[in-house]
């Protein structure tokens, strides 16, 4: 359960606005533990700027799926092969990183079930390559009929699947979440952008670093 206390001048649409860009954003989170709830201190005023660089973020989103829109499924495989040989190829450095979130939510006196779910081993590792296997074998979603007819005056309909867009996902403490949402995205043809806990905060930049490099590797998109 989540308090969550703000001070702002501003109209009640924009604290709506706000405080949903603000779940988005991991870098100005501040939660304080007391009488076993945890508080998000929020100062919508302060972090007008923060948002200012989020805008930016969701004009690259936008121009993202735009891309994705256009690639067929091959090249989508072949990206997304290129990530699986990044992550096996890196391994020791997203463990690395991961330890140091394991570490310091064991610091903070995180219940050991719930460390468990932070943490990364080789054999998850693996195991969230075999989850990207499990998305290139499934077949390319866009472009698909789903459903059709004729209308009486000679008009042919079809319902055809395509990309969202942009999605956005909030989502707790499991890194491998993030190559999940990533690949399923990818796959679909939409730009994400994540939102994933703080705790895991080491452990998502080291994972997001190697996807990127992945895609580079691949130069598909």
């Amino acid at each position: 359960e989540h308090n969550i206390k703000y001070n702002s001048k501003v109209s009640l649409a924009e604290d709506a606005i706000f405080l949903f860009q603000y779940l988005l954003y991991v870098n100005s989170i501040q939660l304080i533990e007391k009488e076993n709830y945890y508080y998000q201190i929020i100062n919508l005023n302060n972090l007008k700027g923060d948002f200012m660089n989020l805008e930016n973020i969701y004009k690259s989103l936008r121009e993202g799926a735009k891309a994705l829109a256009l690639l067929n499924g091959n090249q989508k495989n072949a990206a997304l092969e290129s990530v699986k040989v990044a992550l096996a190829e890196n391994k020791s450095v997203i463990l690395a990183a991961n330890e140091k979130d394991v570490a310091k939510a064991r610091e903070k006196g995180m219940k050991e079930s719930l460390v468990d779910r932070l943490k990364l081993t080789n054999e998850r590792i693996d195991s969230i390559i075999n989850g990207i296997d499990s998305v290139i074998r499934q077949p390319d979603p866009i472009g698909e009929i789903v459903a059709g007819w004729n209308t009486n005056n000679g008009l042919n309909i079809r319902q055809v699947r395509v990309p969202m867009g942009v999605a956005a996902v909030i989502y707790e403490s499991r890194p491998n979440v993030t190559v999940d949402v990533f690949a399923l995205a990818y796959k679909s043809g939409n730009a994400v952008l994540l939102r994933g806990s703080s705790s895991a905060l080491e452990s998502n930049r080291a994972i997001l670093k190697v996807i990127k490099a992945g895609l580079e590797n691949c130069k598909v998109a």
